[in-house]
């Protein structure tokens, strides 16, 4: 029997009634037939039910690893939803993770790259509060997108409460070297 990976996490607190847990595993199976047999899952449980995401044969391990980051955006998203913090609703939030959609970003060797929305999507939201909202940024109608340099700032700066943002913009701008 091998396996590469295996984790369980407890969700709730010992002195708490009801129970949950995680439990993420990449290896082999034993199973009833005497095979051992590889496999790898995602299992989110509580007292009520189960939910197992699993490696098939149908999927490459990228659309398996692809199922798993878009149910983290989901439920990144319903955190910020339940959970509101001083920063600004994002826009189209349900849509924030989305790994099939990208926009372009300035590079240094001036060949251009992309960027998933979601990241894009955040410092978008710093410039927009920082500099005024651009439509034309995010409708893929303006300069290429943001620069790498734009990006870190941005997206650095949203770590901090909203008022603090363009101080944080600046501190970025006025510190970089070459990018």
């Amino acid at each position: 029997m091998n396996f590469l990976y295996s984790k369980r996490i407890w969700l709730n607190e010992d002195h708490l009634p009801s129970t949950g847990s995680v439990v993420a595993y990449h290896g082999d199976i034993a199973y009833p037939d005497g095979v051992d047999k590889a496999v790898a899952f995602l299992e989110i449980s509580d007292c009520h039910g189960k939910v197992r995401l699993h490696f098939t044969p149908t999927d490459s391990m990228d659309q398996f690893v692809k199922k798993m980051e878009t149910l983290r955006g989901v439920i990144d998203d319903f955190i910020l939803h339940l959970r509101p913090t001083d920063k600004a609703p994002i826009e189209e939030t349900t849509m924030l993770h989305r790994p099939d959609q990208t926009f372009p970003v300035q590079t240094r060797d001036h060949k251009g790259g992309r960027i998933d929305k979601g990241p894009y999507m955040l410092a978008y939201e710093v410039y927009s509060c920082v500099y005024g909202p651009q439509k034309a940024l995010i409708e893929g109608n303006c300069r290429g997108g943001f620069s790498t340099c734009e990006l870190i700032a941005f997206l650095y700066a949203r770590s901090f409460p909203k008022n603090e943002w363009r101080q944080r913009v600046e501190e970025v701008f006025s510190n970089q070297e070459n990018i």
